[in-house]
């Protein structure tokens, strides 16, 4: 059972095509470069409120974005690959449960080929999104593995919370952002907010100024080796 913040890597198939059909897309040089590039320039078009690559895409775009690769995204794209191939690698030596999907994913990474079937171009795509929130998550945790031990009672309780970091898990069905905090024992607490709230904005800003209390269920949930706590229906305390 899928927990809500754990990397939903079925997510990121591309199902709009009967499973019958694949088709193949052929890339002058590795699509993870050619995706760690245009990560890059979609990430500097939304900094400067611009559109100029917005409505890119790895496959129709390959050849443009080829020409644009430089240096910082050869670097990055290699720490992509790096990071995911070792956690792949210490889940399977874990004996964690490892799906088709995440087997092709390691074998993918391993072979570096430059010919992708359209499930794999929409995982390559997000694969930098997703190295985003995993490397904002060790920030937020202050390392990879976080255990709470016995989970709380699941009675309603008032927590005081000092607001850390927001984030988007990158997952394209998210509707929500991810609002991080601690509490009084250092425990991480997740709060989430629609993305279209129209008081989101309010929010951030009253979130800024010191401590949070709310009222809330706690529900603990683990993402790989970090656990936490989800405030469920909760409610400010004015």
């Amino acid at each position: 059972m899928r927990n809500m913040t754990a990397i939903a890597w079925e997510d990121l198939v591309d199902n709009s095509e009967p499973k019958d059909i694949e088709v193949c897309y052929n890339f002058t040089t590795d699509p993870l470069l050619i995706s760690c590039t245009l990560y890059r320039l979609i990430k500097e078009s939304r900094e400067s409120d611009s559109i100029s690559y917005l409505n890119w895409s790895l496959n129709e775009h390959a050849n443009q974005i080829v020409n644009k690769i430089t240096d910082q995204d050869r670097v990055f794209a290699e720490s992509v690959k790096s990071y995911y191939m070792s956690k792949l690698l210490m889940a399977k030596l874990r004996g964690d449960d490892f799906t088709k999907f995440k087997t092709d994913l390691m074998q993918y990474l391993h072979n570096s080929p430059n010919t992708l079937t359209s499930r794999f171009v929409g995982m390559v795509y997000k694969l930098p999104y997703f190295y985003e929130y995993d490397m904002q998550l060790i920030e937020i945790f202050g390392g990879e593995h976080k255990d709470l031990g016995p989970a709380r009672q699941r009675d309603r309780e008032d927590i005081t919370l000092t607001f850390i970091a927001k984030a988007d898990n990158g997952q394209k069905r998210s509707r929500h952002y991810e609002y991080w905090f601690k509490d009084d024992s250092d425990t991480r607490i997740l709060l989430e907010v629609e993305k279209h709230n129209p008081v989101r904005n309010l929010w951030e800003h009253s979130i800024q100024s010191g401590k949070l209390n709310v009222s809330t269920f706690l529900e603990k949930k683990r993402r790989d080796n970090l656990e936490f706590y989800v405030a469920k229906a909760w409610t400010i305390n004015i």
